[in-house]
């Protein structure tokens, strides 16, 4: 090269060299142009926006002196600190930078006394172990920090180090780079003798984070905290060594370094964890396969002999019983589990699995054959046939045997559909209502756990009514009960009805049996309502849950029939509750009549309800007697006439009477009128 450091020293002023430094040693140069020895030197930098910094550089060697002439597309014009940087890194390419600064150099590169850069420790708690990433961030006057780029610890081996660059950042780089890298992404994995040391000078340099440098928390150095181990019954007597966490630590989590540290997230600390153990120990109770219950006393004294001066927590001894030969009843428990997949993506996963009850001791389809209750391990013997009988019924059901995608394995899954992922809405519902009765009828029990195509059918029908201010007009609300909750189908029923602007279809159109409406769990109104649905009983945390109710369509379009008339014409207050008239109100009555109705429970309002019955029971227009001294003979359609008034009258009804002019209208009247005159 036609140049050397010196002479870019001597040539750029001091503050443009340092400048210049800074940004060849955090990287922000790559491959410039040189041609002819350096005479002759271009470069593109990446700026900020859609404007790279064009930089042109042409050195004179005349004897022993050098001219280094730089143009720069920046504000700066001429050998600035993006010359300087192209030229340091046009020095570095040819391998003709020192590895140190030299004497002419070296008072420009010490580390400035109040950088604008800092290198920052991130710690990425992983599978493998606690992984240290390593950056380069512009500090900001409120001492937070932005712009951050990875730094690679090794690069200080190959190149002066960044002037931003403590003298305990080298140290901590050094040693980083010499740590073992987690595959694929070569990033240090903290580990070896040495690693509680570095794990506490990266803390105490005030510039460590957790995960990430905006959102994470900056962590500091904790107080000492004293643990214990125990050991972990399942729910067939094997034990597992674990923490014995405090309720106010059971967020922490265990750092196995050279020494034992906790990571408590909430608080941004670190701290040293004594549980009175070597942590070679440590590592391998944590580490140890389930100890089942003929190999306690075995392991126990494996433990205590190779290190027998540590205070081993004793693996706990149970007495183990034979159950009595049985036959077992089949469990189906229906479930659905989400999972993420690409990304934020959410999808769903619906599967049976499937158990076996033999006497109160539940056993899984292809899980262990025995069973603990907290304080004897019982083992039983499988009735083989039995248990393939009753796969086999599943299969003819139509589900298929697999394994659960992305969860924790499952051995007793199966699905329905023809492939493993089983989220068919319609097989499910079909299977419900057809043959999830069937396998009851058989002696199966069928258990629901959060499956979120669970059908379920309403006790009875409600209709909860309530008075106005208004004389004679009424709130009413109308739903069903469901595991003793009341629960209002209204706003759900007036919706469904906008799918029919022409008008409901005749029964003979409906080719489904069934209509299946959502019900959704309190908690998840976003509205801030209260909720219209009240206990009918004083059970404390009874929910509804997710469910589909079930309802069947010949009882249901009757219904459907009554509100479509009326969901246009109606007032509805803010709960969705209809606002009635005594006649609005006297249609849902006829919907105990018929057969094929829902059959309404009637309550809320004394006289609401009592309209209600008096109307359930009333079969037909009673019949009165025309009034004394009426001088006119009432023909058969005039009586019917007078009739119908005084049934308006007796019940609080409005009505017209319509018929034909010249047929005895006004004799109609004049009888109704004179008999209420008589009756007082």
């Amino acid at each position: 090269m036609l140049f050397t450091l010196a002479d870019i020293a001597a040539q750029i002023p001091p503050q443009p060299f340092n400048e210049g430094w800074e940004l060849f040693t955090t990287g922000r140069i790559s491959a410039p142009n040189i041609q002819r020895g350096g005479a002759l030197i271009t470069a593109v930098i990446p700026h900020s926006g859609n404007h790279p910094i064009r930089v042109y550089v042409r050195t004179d060697k005349t004897g022993d002196a050098i001219t280094i002439n730089g143009e720069c597309s920046c504000a700066k014009k001429r050998n600035c600190e993006h010359v300087a940087a192209v030229l340091l890194q046009a020095l570095e390419d040819k391998q003709a930078l020192p590895a140190t600064p030299t004497s002419g150099t070296r008072k420009k590169n010490k580390p400035a006394a109040n950088p604008q850069q800092a290198l920052l420790y991130v710690l990425q708690p992983s599978e493998d172990g606690l992984l240290i990433e390593t950056f380069a961030a512009r500090r900001l006057k409120n001492g937070t920090y932005s712009g951050s780029t990875y730094f690679e610890p090794g690069q200080t081996t190959q190149r002066t180090p960044a002037r931003f660059l403590e003298a305990g950042d080298l140290e901590l780089l050094d040693a980083l780079n010499q740590l073992p890298r987690a595959h694929p992404t070569g990033i240090p994995l903290l580990s070896g003798p040495r690693s509680s040391h570095l794990l506490e000078t990266m803390l105490a340099s005030g510039r460590c984070f957790l995960q990430d440098i905006q959102w994470g928390p900056q962590l500091k150095q904790g107080a000492a905290r004293a643990e214990t181990l125990h050991w972990v019954v399942d729910d067939f007597g094997n034990q597992c060594c674990d923490w014995a966490l405090r309720s106010e630590d059971d967020n922490l989590e265990i750092l196995g370094l050279s020494s034992l540290w906790y990571l408590d997230r909430e608080q941004g600390q670190c701290g040293i964890l004594d549980c009175g153990l070597p942590v070679a120990l440590v590592t391998e109770l944590l580490d140890l396969p389930a100890v089942e219950a003929g190999q306690a006393d075995t392991v126990q004294a494996d433990l205590q002999q190779r290190y027998p001066d540590a205070d081993i927590p004793p693996l706990q001894h149970f007495d183990v019983v034979t159950a009595a030969r049985t036959k077992p009843t089949p469990c189906l428990c229906l479930s659905s589990a989400e999972y993420h997949d690409w990304g934020d993506l959410s999808e769903y996963e619906d599967f049976a699995r499937l158990s076996f009850d033999y006497d109160g001791i539940p056993l899984a389809y292809q899980g262990s054959s025995t069973y603990f209750d907290g304080e004897r391990i019982t083992q039983v013997t499988r009735d083989k046939k039995t248990e393939q009988a009753a796969i086999k019924t599943l299969c003819q059901w139509g589900f298929e045997e697999g394994e659960a995608w992305d969860l924790q394995a499952h051995d007793d899954c199966f699905f329905l559909g023809s492939d493993d992922f089983g989220n068919d809405a319609e097989n499910w519902l079909n299977c419900q209502m057809e043959g999830i009765p069937k396998l009851r009828a058989q002696g199966w029990r069928i258990e629901y756990d959060n499956f979120r195509f669970q059908l379920v059918e309403a006790s009875h029908w409600y209709c909860d009514v309530d008075q106005l201010e208004k004389q004679d007009w009424f709130s009413m609300s109308l739903g069903v009960e469901i595991d003793g909750r009341r629960v209002d189908l209204l706003p759900t029923l007036l919706e469904y009805l906008h799918n029919f602007p022409r008008g409901l279809p005749n029964a003979e159109e409906i080719t489904t049996q069934n209509f299946v409406i959502p019900l959704f769990d309190e908690a998840d109104d976003e509205s801030g309502n209260e909720p219209d649905d009240e206990p009918l009983d004083e059970q404390p945390g009874q929910q509804l849950g997710e469910r589909l109710l079930l309802l069947p369509a010949k009882r249901i379009l009757p219904l459907l029939e009554i509100l479509l008339e009326m969901v246009d014409s109606v007032a509805r207050d803010e709960g969705q509750h209809l606002h009635l008239n005594r006649v609005q109100l006297a249609r849902f009555t006829a919907l105990d009549h018929d057969g094929n109705g829902p059959g309404l429970h009637w309550l809320g309002d004394d006289e609401a309800k009592q309209l209600a019955r008096r109307l359930r029971e009333l079969d037909g227009i009673p019949a009165v007697s025309p009034p004394d001294g009426l001088l006119a003979t009432l023909r058969p359609y005039q009586q019917q006439g007078l009739d119908w008034l005084q049934f308006l009258r007796e019940y609080r009804l409005a009505g017209i009477l319509a018929d034909d002019m010249g047929l005895g209208k006004t004799v109609q009247a004049l009888a109704h009128v004179l008999l209420e005159k008589q009756q007082g």
